[in-house]
């Protein structure tokens, strides 16, 4: 058994069994490999059509969102859960009709893992609806509308938005909920030796209050791990009037240092390790007591590692938490246009080595610069973010230092810029089609682009004048594509036949009001980094249609902020700067000839309609690419306007659906730009 027997409200007792790749090392499990699976038994014990709600926890040191299994019948149904960041998760489902098992794969890879499920307490559905007509009443909605029509995968999915994500701003009960105090005799049992490991060289100004100050000191010594010193700085010249305070702290404990500001790096740090590691904290600020060892055990797994940081909270001085700060992993376009990485950076000790005849105190006031250097000087894969809150700030407003929008740079790409081929699938909508070409030649201020238009069989009479008026001029190229409809084949072939160096895919729904888009894209797109890029689309009426593909989102891939203000400047800022996202949607996307050539260009076979466009950006990222969202190329989207929306999707994509859930099934469940702590079943940013 791989854990006790648990109780669920009004349940029988569920417990985990090994059912793939797992193994049971006495009170520890391993995964053989990426593919691990525990079952959830006894199966008789299963409710079909009911809804439960899973409560499960996880060691702080396995940060990654579980995944599920209802097996049964001809189908299986694999969703992405909640991930348990702090420590404790909880998901909420339906148990598709003629289950037969469920499992539960709690890790991505192989390696030691702890995890447990504590209750399973089914729900009855007028608590869901309850919960959706105060949340989400437009999806609640929406799964009436399913109901109807007999959608059921539809149908949960959309009760699901509207009665299963909490919202940002009630992250104090969000957090009093699912937070799991660290276990190190269970769960969160050290795998590595920390007697040998890094220690954590821990720098602080000393100022503010006492009551504050005694905060912090409070939180370093109640932490796990043990190897930790922290120097406290004074001013040059007077007294600090915290230092009677720190000074009695000493006495009690070793690892506090005290020096002046005016003290050099190199001096003081000439005792430390070069591998230890470095961070600035505040003084009133506090860290997690699971803090420091979540940092140990992740250097230990990855020592190569020379930039470390976690996520962050703020706490007001009477204790309420609020204003969570669940930042993305490595993302050095997002970083170049925002500063986030925040407190508790921690770098090692070698890496500045380099600043040694620099005062601390300078160091402190430079910490910015120093962290933009050094991540300018790294590589991606030396960097490490922890999915953890790591640091709390002291913070009595409800209002927590965000990222700093850097200035927004017209885009430089030379004396002779590459020429654009725009490609544009169609099929009658004359109306549609012209409001786009007559657009984009009014208002695209880009010199160099053509129009290659790839008719899909158009019969209207104004079409087809349409059409041949487009022929009739120099920019265009119109090529005929009849029969079934396959979008990414329709691409190809007009991509094929465009003689530019950048190629453009836009639907004919869209609609140019900013002169400035084609620019943007082209500017991002020619970076050898970069893959794919995409644009903001926005709804007519100038709320968010597009700013960035989640995957996992919904079950397979999505969009947050959806409907949200166009001007809105989104959490931590991420509306209005570029940034790295793991896909961006076909209705506008920009690639260089020579990388969409290179990854097979859209998959005509497996994709003819749905998810061509992510597949084009993931399988950029396998060769390194980057996709980038930018918030400066900037259009309308009418969004299926001459397609429509299929009435059900899970059946009318499922062949397509179930091809990329299998090509893609380790991406799907840890999407790097999108925290397991936020909901993947909401169209606004909400905690999971």
């Amino acid at each position: 058994m791989a854990n006790a027997a648990c109780e669920g409200r009004q349940t029988p007792g569920y417990w985990l069994e090994p059912e793939a790749a797992i193994v049971i090392e006495g009170d520890r499990m391993r995964a053989t490999s990426s593919d691990a699976w525990l079952r959830v038994d006894p199966p008789d014990a299963l409710v079909h059509g009911r809804w439960l709600r899973l409560r499960y926890s996880s060691s702080y040191f396995d940060p990654i969102r579980p995944l599920i299994r209802f097996a049964g019948g001809r189908r299986h149904y694999e969703q992405v859960m909640n991930g348990p960041v702090l420590g404790s998760g909880e998901w909420i489902a339906r148990v598709p009709d003629r289950t037969r098992s469920i499992s539960i794969s709690p890790v991505g890879a192989p390696g030691l893992f702890r995890f447990r499920l504590d209750s399973v307490e089914r729900l009855a559905r007028r608590q869901l609806v309850k919960r959706g007509v105060f949340y989400d009443r437009h999806a609640l909605m929406q799964s009436i509308g399913a109901k109807i029509i007999n959608a059921e995968e539809e149908r949960w999915d959309t009760m699901r938005f509207a009665a299963t994500a909490t919202p940002l701003e009630d992250y104090g009960e969000w957090h009093r909920r699912l937070y799991r105090p660290f276990d190190a005799e269970g769960l969160d049992r050290p795998r590595s030796d920390w007697a040998v490991a890094p220690a954590v060289r821990l720098i602080l100004a000393l100022k503010g209050r006492v009551e504050d100050l005694r905060k912090t000191l409070s939180s370093l010594q109640a932490q796990a791990f043990r190897r930790w010193s922290l120097s406290a700085l004074v001013p040059d010249s007077g007294s600090d009037a915290l230092l009677p305070t720190y000074r009695q702290a000493m006495t009690r404990d070793e690892r506090l240092k005290l020096l002046l500001a005016r003290s050099s790096y190199a001096q003081v740090a000439a005792a430390w390790d070069d591998h230890d590691l470095v961070a600035i904290i505040e003084a009133g600020d506090q860290l997690p007591d699971y803090a420091l060892a979540v940092i140990a055990e992740d250097v230990a797994a990855h020592p190569k590692i020379r930039l470390i940081y976690g996520d962050e909270d703020a706490i007001t001085s009477s204790g309420e938490l609020h204003s969570p700060l669940f930042k993305p992993d490595w993302s050095p376009v997002f970083f170049d246009a925002a500063r986030y990485l925040g407190r508790l950076t921690c770098l090692r000790h070698s890496d500045l080595i380099p600043w040694g005849s620099t005062s601390f105190g300078a160091f402190i006031a430079k910490e910015a610069d120093v962290l933009t250097q050094l991540a300018a000087s790294i590589k991606p894969a030396e960097v490490r973010h922890i999915r953890r809150i790591l640091y709390r700030r002291l913070r009595d407003s409800r209002v927590v230092q965000t990222p700093l929008q850097a200035a927004t740079m017209m885009p430089k790409i030379g004396a002779e810029p590459p020429k654009a081929a725009i490609i544009i699938p169609t099929r009658d909508r004359a109306d549609l089609l012209g409001q786009c070409l007559s657009s984009l030649e009014k208002f695209t201020t880009y010199p160099r682009y053509e129009i290659v238009i790839v008719d899909n069989g158009s019969k209207k009479r104004d079409a087809l004048d349409l059409l041949q008026r487009c022929r009739q001029r120099s920019r265009y190229t119109v090529i005929e594509r009849p029969g079934k409809f396959n979008f990414s084949a329709l691409c190809n072939d007009g991509a094929a036949v465009a003689t530019s160096d950048v190629l453009v895919f836009l639907n004919n729904d869209i609609v140019i009001f900013d002169g400035d888009w084609l620019s943007q894209l082209v500017h991002w797109a020619i970076k050898p980094e970069v893959g794919a890029v995409g644009a903001k689309l926005l709804f007519p009426d100038r709320t968010i249609e597009h700013a960035g593909v989640v995957l996992g989102h919904g079950g397979i891939a999505g969009h947050i902020h959806h409907r949200e203000p166009s001007t809105e400047p989104g959490y931590m800022r991420q509306l209005e700067v570029q940034r790295e996202v793991s896909a961006v949607t076909g209705a506008c996307i920009a690639i260089e000839r020579s990388k969409f050539e290179a990854v097979g260009r859209f998959d005509a076979e497996n994709l003819p309609i749905d998810l061509n466009d992510i597949d084009l950006c993931l399988k950029a990222g396998e060769r390194g690419w980057a996709t980038v969202w930018t918030p400066h190329a900037i259009t309308f989207h009418l969004q299926s306007a001459s397609r429509g929306f299929p009435v059900r999707p899970s059946m009318t994509y499922q062949k397509e659906r179930a091809y990329f859930r299998k090509r893609w099934a380790r991406v799907i469940r840890e999407d790097p730009f999108f925290h397991p702590a936020l909901s993947l079943y909401s169209h606004r940013l909400a905690l999971a």
